[in-house]
């Protein structure tokens, strides 16, 4: 994500899958949210609000987005905003759930490039679990 533009999460960066239950069924609820100085994870209907649940089907069409967070105001009427304080990268904390089942915690990092360099998304780190109807597998 650029550290000073809205940037939509994209469902290559995060998406889980659940062959029984639509994308609007599986629902991420965040457990940790961003810290306010780091900026929100918002819905494209609902900006400048930070949410706590959102659905696959919301990623799918693009309407989840990171906002950084914004300079002051008496800040903004004096000088450009400088980015510099903010990390490298931000991250929250969530569990996914299809209704039936909830995941253990995870953790979405979202790096924050300089607004002079192409930005790239980030991914969840754990690795790829699957598991067919009717089975099982250690996490």
């Amino acid at each position: 994500a650029r550290e000073d533009d809205l940037t939509v999460i994209q469902p290559h960066s995060l998406s889980f899958v659940n062959s029984e239950r639509p994308s609007g069924e599986i629902i991420y609820n965040i457990t940790l949210p961003l810290h306010p100085n780091q900026g929100i994870i918002e819905h494209r209907d609902h900006p400048h609000s930070p949410i706590r649940y959102f659905t696959q089907e919301d990623i799918n069409q693009g309407k989840i987005m990171y906002r950084p967070p914004t300079a002051a105001p008496h800040l903004q009427e004096i000088m450009t905003f400088s980015f510099a304080g903010l990390p490298e990268s931000v991250k929250f904390h969530f569990t996914v759930s299809d209704g039936e089942h909830t995941s253990p915690e995870m953790v979405l990092t979202i790096h924050l490039l300089p607004t002079d360099r192409q930005p790239s998304m980030s991914r969840v780190t754990a690795p790829l679990l699957e598991v067919s109807p009717g089975g099982s597998t250690s996490i």
